[in-house]
């Protein structure tokens, strides 16, 4: 299946251009946002890059914009005047950018799922991810590893409180999409058995092994991140082992869990060194 890339509002820059930011706080309404875009249009304004969010709690929806303004079209003054007197509006909001360069300003925190979130983006979280193993060495590998367990824990917890634990582990396979939908990478759920004893996941487009080269599996994160999440979905402890990995130039990378006994399971192929 073709995926279509996310771009996130963060802002533009378009030299030579009159840029804004508009933000509209509205009814959560049918034709709400048909007619907000409206206004715009007959504004002049040209939408370079929206954003639109609902609270069934608040039947409110914001819809956030960053645009140009023609020759033709009113200030953004005036834009946000008009978006005011739309029976859907219950108010708004414009900033004007600087020399065609305009960041988000209106909106904060950023949330996802009601949690106040952050964004990194993959080469500064990856030179970040390379320094731990730097400094680190080899031990850096564990903290990876336990860094990811926390997360995967703290992300299937907040899954199950939203949809419940019945959902969640009949689901399972979906609920993996996460991955791909917070830009981690591309899972795959090729193998698993109904109590959870046994799982093969393949990761496509990991972040943590994007233009990396090892002759050892280096996903140290992600193992954690599977781990931790089926922790906090079954109540199993599974141990993880890394059986493909992008960065030795491998297709994927794949990860084959399998419920703790005793003795935890060898995480490398054998005659290879753990790092």
């Amino acid at each position: 299946m073709d995926r279509f890339p996310k771009e996130v509002l963060v802002g533009r820059y378009i030299p030579g251009q009159r840029v804004a930011q508009i933000v509209v706080l509205m009814k959560d309404s049918k034709g709400a946002l048909a007619e907000v875009a409206g206004i715009m249009a007959g504004a002049g304004v040209d939408i370079k890059q929206s954003a639109s969010s609902s609270s069934s709690r608040s039947q409110t929806a914001v819809y956030n914009a960053l645009v140009v303004l023609e020759d033709n079209a009113v200030t953004i003054e005036e834009l946000v005047k008009r978006m005011k007197a739309s029976r859907f509006v219950i108010d708004a909001e414009g900033v004007s950018g600087v020399e065609g360069a305009i960041l988000d300003q209106l909106t904060f925190p950023m949330t996802w799922a009601g949690q106040r979130s952050v964004l990194l983006n993959h080469e500064a979280l990856s030179g970040m991810l390379e320094s731990i193993r730097g400094i680190f060495g080899t031990g850096g590998d564990m903290i990876l590893f336990e860094q990811g367990r926390t997360y995967g824990k703290t992300l299937a917890t907040q899954l199950v409180s939203d949809v419940g634990e019945a959902f969640a582990r009949k689901n399972f396979g979906y609920g993996l999409k996460l991955i791909s939908a917070t830009g981690w990478g591309v899972p795959e759920v090729t193998d698993f058995d109904a109590e959870f004893n046994y799982a093969v996941i393949r990761v496509r487009d990991s972040f943590e092994c994007d233009g990396q080269r090892s002759s050892e599996p280096c996903s140290h994160f992600m193992r954690g991140f599977l781990v931790g999440g089926l922790l906090a979905l079954t109540g199993r402890n599974l141990d993880c082992r890394e059986t493909k990995c992008v960065a030795r130039g491998e297709d994927c990378c794949e990860f084959t869990l399998v419920k703790r006994e005793s003795r935890p399971m060898q995480l490398y192929p054998v005659g290879e060194r753990a790092r």
